[in-house]
């Protein structure tokens, strides 16, 4: 099995735990990131197995490239300015709130997932769990580095980067005691429980 086939059962693995459904309404939150990219683009083909309503929520602008994989999604803009992936989480939560449920599936790869617990919740507290308790929310690239992901989307130019944290730094300073995929394991395990 390959790469690409190793990640997408790894994403449908983790759409199932979160309760995925027939009929159900799926919100994928998007930026200018490949992760971003690669999440359209896998669950565009799990839609067919669930017959879903997949609804797109664009929070920053997107590279053209973005619309070859866009086409299967109900396009919704959010406005919202994305400086740590705790804003990001609270600009989905406010802009879904009232308008009923559905799973919430974040493109957030291990190393966003790492960051987010190891810097934000760290130094700001538990608040971007808040729609962890709210909604359904799954976390398909949880175990998937930002490196793989390139592996098989190099020729999408779809890369971007926000945050507060350098990761580099960060990564660096945790080399040898915590890995991206066992911090983001535990960050999906505790959005889990909070739900």
């Amino acid at each position: 099995m390959g790469l690409r086939e190793r990640i997408e059962r790894r994403f449908l693995s983790s759409l199932r735990k979160a309760g995925i459904r027939p009929d159900d309404t799926v919100w994928l939150p998007v930026d200018c990131r490949i992760q971003s990219y690669a999440a359209m683009d896998i669950l565009a083909k799990i839609e067919e197995e669930y017959d879903t309503v997949l609804n797109v929520l664009v929070l920053t602008p997107l590279s053209p490239c973005f619309n070859e994989v866009m086409s299967p999604y109900n396009v919704h803009r959010g406005v919202c300015h994305v400086t740590s992936y705790g804003g990001y989480k609270e600009c989905v939560r406010r802009y879904l709130e009232g308008r009923g449920g559905g799973l919430i599936v974040f493109p957030f790869s291990a190393e966003d997932l790492a960051l987010e617990m190891l810097g934000e919740h760290a130094v700001a507290g538990w608040r971007g769990f808040r729609i962890d308790v709210r909604f359904r929310t799954a976390y398909p690239f949880a175990s998937t580095r930002v490196g793989e992901l390139l592996k098989i989307y190099s020729n999408c130019g779809c890369v971007g980067h926000y945050g507060s944290l350098d990761a580099a730094a960060l990564f660096e300073r945790l080399s040898g005691r915590v890995t991206p995929t066992a911090a983001s394991k535990i960050y999906v395990r505790l959005s889990g429980w909070l739900s």
